[in-house]
């Protein structure tokens, strides 16, 4: 891959962005396979998004799932102040059956494109 943009150097406390780093969290999240209804696996994905957010400084609230279900997780940065913030709403969980990945499709990365269940929601 070339030379990639990233963002102006960043407010004080505020984060860099690096497309090679968002990259490669991207196909982290997408290695994690986290069936719907199996919440130890939902979880997997959960642990490694609050680990992610903690260290960029946010508070975190997980309450656990219930019947089975994965964890709800809520994190706030701590950017912004007292303006007025962004809600951004996700799922941690996949649609695909345990063993896509490794058999029908396969996380990957060829040239400027990657692949993967998943990848396009991320």
């Amino acid at each position: 891959m070339t030379d990639r943009p990233t963002s102006p150097p960043a407010a004080s406390n505020e984060p860099t962005l690096d497309a090679d780093e968002i990259l490669a969290g991207i196909l982290e999240w997408v290695a994690i396979e986290s069936p719907s209804h199996d919440g130890v696996a939902v979880n997997r994905m959960v642990d490694l998004v609050e680990k992610g957010h903690a260290a960029l400084g946010a508070r975190i609230e997980r309450t656990p799932g219930r019947d089975g279900f994965g964890d709800i997780l809520v994190t706030r940065t701590p950017w912004g102040g007292d303006g007025p913030g962004i809600l951004v709403l996700s799922h941690l969980d996949t649609v695909h059956a345990m063993g896509t990945i490794e058999n029908e499709l396969k996380v990957r990365r060829e040239d400027d494109k990657v692949y993967g269940p998943g990848i396009y929601d991320m």
